[in-house]
């Protein structure tokens, strides 16, 4: 598969990160319910919640380690639903720091 390039439109966005509609199921269990993100260039986000929120979750989609049940996310304009292991901007996992302050 061929990597997808942003068309003009979506090389001026100022989003790097964008979700609509995302949802992730395991088989019965809804983990992320209709998350709508937009995280600009150059913007700092945490995301908190109660254990078993759907963070690492969240993160895994984000990163290109799991696929999304339903939605879209989008990588700097590019559909990541379009991009394979080889295809995939490396940038933009390197961008994403996962810190955890778990005492497990």
């Amino acid at each position: 598969m061929t990597q997808q390039q942003p068309t003009n439109d979506q090389q001026l966005s100022p989003w790097v990160i964008e979700t609509r509609h995302l949802y992730k199921r395991f088989g019965q269990v809804v983990a992320l319910e209709d998350i709508n993100l937009k995280i600009k260039r150059g913007e700092f986000v945490a995301i908190m919640g109660a254990s078993g929120s759907g963070k690492t979750t969240l993160m895994n989609i984000l990163t290109c380690l799991d696929t999304v049940s339903d939605g879209q996310v989008l990588l700097d304009g590019v559909d990541a639903a379009g991009l394979d292991e080889e295809g995939a901007e490396p940038s933009v996992p390197t961008r994403l720091a996962w810190y955890s302050n778990s005492s497990t």
